[in-house]
């Protein structure tokens, strides 16, 4: 977040569009709080503004509700497309890759932090390591194996994408 020109916190993004190429959007969102609302009072009182209007959450029209989800809606990340593998059978002891590509609209998410979680079959999934994909939104995992273990790999939110898993996939000990 900074603090701009403008006298208003705004924070930037970026916004892949694979469908036109290597385009990306830079966005910019800007938003008030205290601080820029005594600034926007103080330049009305220099200026000799013989008044203010302040919008405040709760009073505005119930209508605009419906534009306002269906933009919310339309500019909502689209979740990363996670493909995961590994062997399907290993001898207990055994060091086992578990390979993963992220993707978001077919771009790769390249040089991002994404985590390897396991479980046993049936309980809760727990986090193994994190690494970071590569420019082709590539991963690679070494792991130790002693039982049957189920493995997936997460990717975490971030401006231009959903919380993603990939398919979870099931390595055998024998």
């Amino acid at each position: 977040m900074e603090w701009g020109h403008a006298r208003e916190f705004h924070y930037d993004y970026r916004r892949p569009y694979p469908e036109y190429g290597r385009c990306v959007a830079l966005r910019r969102v800007w938003f008030g709080e205290a601080r820029s609302a005594d600034e926007r009072l103080g330049l009305a009182k220099r200026m000799g503004l013989q008044g203010v209007a302040v919008w405040k959450l709760g009073f505005e029209d119930p209508k605009m509700w419906n534009k306002a989800r269906a933009v919310a809606t339309s500019i909502t990340p689209d979740p990363a497309k996670v493909t995961i593998s590994a062997p399907s059978n290993a001898s207990a002891g055994d060091v086992i890759s578990v390979d993963a590509r992220a993707t978001v609209k077919g771009v790769p998410i390249g040089n991002y932090s994404v985590t390897l979680q396991k479980r046993v079959p049936g309980r809760s999934w727990t986090e193994v390591d994190g690494a970071p994909t590569d420019s082709t939104g590539r991963v690679s995992f070494d792991t130790t194996i002693n039982r049957t273990l189920d493995y997936r790999v997460k990717v975490a939110p971030d401006w231009d994408w959903a919380q993603s898993y990939s398919p979870s996939t099931r390595v055998r000990v024998s």
